[in-house]
């Protein structure tokens, strides 16, 4: 019992991940977010928007800028695949 509770003691909260579907069912964002400690709260880290058209796959990332409150596009890491 004793070891039960160390395990769950020693979980922390890191890192979160939302994910959103279209109607076919495919996977349009995933949104991670990390734990701040100080705050107690999650806060945002990095997006993933993906588009599908009849042959190809675009994925492209987003950093979010507290200041800003705002994601901002990662050009270089854009990357279309073909289906």
């Amino acid at each position: 019992l004793w070891m039960l509770f160390l395990f769950f003691v020693m979980l922390t909260n890191y890192m979160k991940y939302n994910y959103k579907y279209d109607d076919n069912q495919q996977m349009t964002e995933n949104l991670s977010q990390k734990w701040n400690e100080d705050e107690k709260a999650w806060e945002n880290d990095l997006c993933i928007r993906y588009t599908y058209d009849s042959k190809s796959i675009t994925t492209k990332y987003y950093k979010w800028i507290p200041k800003k409150h705002t994601f901002v596009l990662i050009p270089s890491m854009t990357v279309t695949m073909d289906k």
